[in-house]
């Protein structure tokens, strides 16, 4: 008897040390950082932010099997159109979404959706955190979105950038999650003498 004590003793002490070693285990953060960028230059490399000349930067929030628009987002209501530290537009030139010229800078962006269309909210309040919101007062635009529903549900936040293959320096914002996609067109003002367009 005397035998078996030290060894349950041991044994004990090993299974404590598994679960310590578990609870203490780093986990994953639950939403990423992601960007979309578009720049100028034929030779431009993405990885060489001095030449990036439009980025967004938001924290990429994920479904996880709930519903997005009216549940997870309330409809009528501004959202931090992200996780965690706001979402930031930031642009080298000046920049035209949907009809409302922004100069080249720094900017917050939140969406406002409704049941049938939305609202992207330019703010002039930058490196805050997502919420709360900082309030009206400080928005510069609030520009109207296109709005269609998708077929496919789409499990992680998406916001893309996508250049127009035909007119230059111009093409389409998307924010695509769950059902539905947000679109509004954005056209950018290149300097004289920058060789190339946005790609």
């Amino acid at each position: 008897m005397n035998r078996i004590i030290p060894f349950l003793s041991a044994a004990f002490l090993f299974s404590a040390g598994i679960s310590n070693a578990q609870a203490q285990a780093p986990r994953l953060q639950a939403s990423g950082r992601a960007s979309t960028a578009v720049c100028v230059s034929n030779q431009c490399q993405m990885t060489d932010t001095s030449a990036l000349t439009v980025l967004i930067e938001y924290g990429q929030t994920h479904a996880r099997g709930r519903e997005v628009w009216g549940t997870l987002v309330p409809l009528d209501t501004v959202w931090r159109l992200g996780a965690n530290p706001a979402t930031h537009l930031i642009s080298r030139v000046p920049l035209t979404i949907g009809g409302t010229r922004l100069p080249a800078g720094k900017y917050t962006l939140h969406l406002r959706p409704t049941a049938s269309a939305g609202h992207l909210i330019v703010s002039d309040t930058t490196g805050v955190w997502g919420t709360p919101y900082i309030g009206a007062a400080k928005d510069r635009a609030r520009i109207p979105l296109r709005s269609r529903n998708l077929s496919e549900n789409i499990e992680s936040l998406n916001i893309v950038l996508v250049p127009d293959g035909t007119t230059p320096n111009a093409g389409v914002l998307q924010i695509i999650w769950g059902k539905r996609e947000f679109s509004v067109n954005w056209t950018a003002q290149v300097p004289a003498g920058r060789a190339g367009e946005f790609r």
